[in-house]
């Protein structure tokens, strides 16, 4: 067993501090239909990624990228998953610019993937829209921003893959979900 599942750690997400950041988290919403599609469809536990740059909001691409408490993501109905990278000071810069000038465009160059999801349903990641993104998309390009990268349609499954594959990059922070 690796070093990043040698714990199961709890996260308090409201205990987050500045220094824990920045963050990339998986979700799941245990009672969303468009969840559970795209769990089933990649063999996975988990059906959105996003970040966190800044204590208490995640920024999520849902039909736009923004920001939003995390309240919204710390019901009985979700799971979270923290993943902590390993960047230097200069790349957690990088990273968090280049969140905060996507969060700055108009809403409208913010919007949805929906033609990269139904590429990713058909198995056919190839179909895309080259201006727009969908979580995973969003996540690994803020990623790449920071110099590393880990595809350019990837699935929040492959992403979670990667980061337990590439421990001197990635850290498990740790796990939340109500009981």
């Amino acid at each position: 067993m690796n070093a990043n599942h040698e714990m199961f750690n709890m996260v308090d997400p409201y205990s987050i501090t500045e220094a824990d950041l920045p963050l990339v988290t998986l979700s799941d919403n245990l009672a969303g239909f468009f969840g559970w599609q795209i769990r089933s469809h990649t063999n996975g536990q988990y059906s959105h990624i996003m970040v966190m740059v800044e204590p208490g909001k995640f920024v999520t691409q849902s039909w736009t990228l923004h920001s939003t408490p995390i309240e919204t993501y710390t019901t009985d109905l979700h799971r979270l998953k923290f993943w902590q990278p390993n960047f230097t000071k200069k790349q957690k810069e990088l990273f968090k610019n280049y969140i905060d000038a996507e969060l700055a465009k108009p809403a409208w160059k913010r919007r949805y993937d929906i033609l990269g999801v139904i590429g990713q349903k058909m198995n056919i990641p190839g179909i895309n829209n080259p201006f727009t993104n969908y979580c995973s998309e969003a996540a690994s390009e803020a990623i790449l921003a920071a110099g590393w990268d880990y595809g350019k349609h990837p699935s929040p499954i492959d992403m979670n893959d990667a980061f337990k594959l590439d421990e001197e990059k990635w850290k498990l922070f740790g796990y939340y979900f109500k009981d």
